[in-house]
C-alpha cells in the first residue's frame, strides 16, 4: 500500500541530499570504489539485483532525458500507461491526457530547473496517477535526467468521490428537512388566516386576511418553485429586492404562529441597500 505522504518524505530526503553536496559525492565516491572492489560476475549479479528489484517493483519507475523523452520505464509503468511495447524515445506528453499536457510542460521545466515536482494528472485511459519528477544532477549541478514514480490511484479517488456524493445526500437530506419546515410554517398560515376569515365580521378585517393568504400562497409556490429547480440543476433567476421589505411581509404571519412567551424584535436599517436575490 502506497503511504499518502511518500511524495512528502520523498521532497525532504531530495532537499536534504540536494543541499549536502559533500555528503552526495562521499556517497558517489564510496560507491565507485564499491564497485571497482567486485569482480565482474559481482557485479552483474548486483546490476540483474536492482533490474529485478524496479522491473518488480509496485509503483511505475520512470527516467525522462533532457528531450522531454522516457528513456526507461519498468513494468509497473508499463501497465498504467496500458503499453505493452517499449516506450523508449516516447514524448512524455504523449502519455499525458491533453488536458493535462500544458501543466505537465511546465512542470518538466522546473524539474529540469533542479525543483522536486509533485502532481496528479490523467492518463491517455483516464486513469488518475499521482506522481513526482526528482532531478538527477551532475557534478556541476546540470540536470541530465528525472527520475519519475508514479502511482495509480484512480480508486482512491473514486472512493473520495462516493464520500463527496454521500456528504451531498446528507447535505440534501438536511435541505429537505429545512424546506418541510418552511413550507409547513407557510401552510400553517394559510390555515390560520383562512380560520380568521371564517370569524372575521368586517369587510376590512376579511380584506387583510385574505391578502395575508395570498401572500403565503405565494410564498408557498415560490417555495416550491426553488425546489423544482433545485432538483433540475437550474439556476434560479435573482432580481434587485429589499431585505426589509421581505422581513416585514413575513412579521405579521410570524408573530400569530409563535407561542405567547416568545417576543419577535425587528431592528432594521433605513438605509440597507438593496441586493440580488431570490425573493422566495
Amino acid at each position: 500500500m502506497w503511504y499518502p505522504d511518500f511524495f512528502t518524505r520523498m521532497k525532504a530526503v531530495f532537499r536534504q541530499v540536494g543541499e549536502n553536496t559533500s555528503w552526495t559525492r562521499a556517497q558517489d565516491a564510496s560507491h565507485a570504489r564499491t564497485q571497482e572492489r567486485l569482480s565482474p560476475s559481482k557485479q552483474r549479479r548486483l546490476a540483474e539485483r536492482y533490474r529485478v528489484l524496479v522491473e518488480n517493483a509496485p509503483v511505475g519507475i520512470h527516467e525522462i532525458d533532457r528531450l522531454r523523452t522516457l528513456s526507461a520505464v519498468n513494468r509497473a509503468g508499463l501497465k498504467m500507461l496500458g503499453r505493452t511495447e517499449s516506450v523508449f524515445g516516447v514524448p512524455v506528453l504523449d502519455v499525458v491526457s491533453p488536458a493535462d499536457r500544458p501543466r505537465i510542460r511546465r512542470l518538466l521545466d522546473l524539474a529540469f530547473a533542479g525543483e522536486f515536482c509533485e502532481f496528479e494528472f490523467t492518463g491517455l485511459s483516464e486513469r488518475t496517477f499521482l506522481s513526482c519528477f526528482m532531478p538527477l544532477k551532475e557534478k556541476d549541478g546540470s540536470v541530465r535526467k528525472l527520475l519519475g514514480l508514479s502511482q495509480d490511484i484512480t480508486h482512491r479517488k473514486n472512493a473520495e468521490e462516493r464520500v463527496k456524493q454521500a456528504q451531498k445526500m446528507e447535505g440534501l437530506g438536511k435541505l429537505a428537512g429545512g424546506i418541510a419546515h418552511d413550507f409547513s410554517n407557510t401552510l400553517n398560515a394559510i390555515v390560520g388566516y383562512a380560520y380568521l376569515l371564517q370569524q372575521e365580521r368586517s369587510p376590512d378585517k376579511v380584506q387583510e386576511h385574505a391578502t395575508e393568504v395570498l401572500r403565503a400562497a405565494q410564498q408557498a409556490i415560490s417555495l416550491t418553485r426553488q425546489l423544482l429547480a433545485f432538483s433540475r440543476n437550474q439556476v434560479v433567476q435573482p432580481q434587485a429586492v429589499n431585505l426589509n421589505t421581505i422581513i416585514e411581509s413575513i412579521s405579521k404571519m410570524l408573530r400569530r404562529l409563535i407561542r405567547e412567551d416568545i417576543e419577535i424584535c425587528i431592528r432594521l436599517a433605513s438605509d440597507l441597500p438593496l441586493i440580488t436575490a431570490d425573493a422566495g
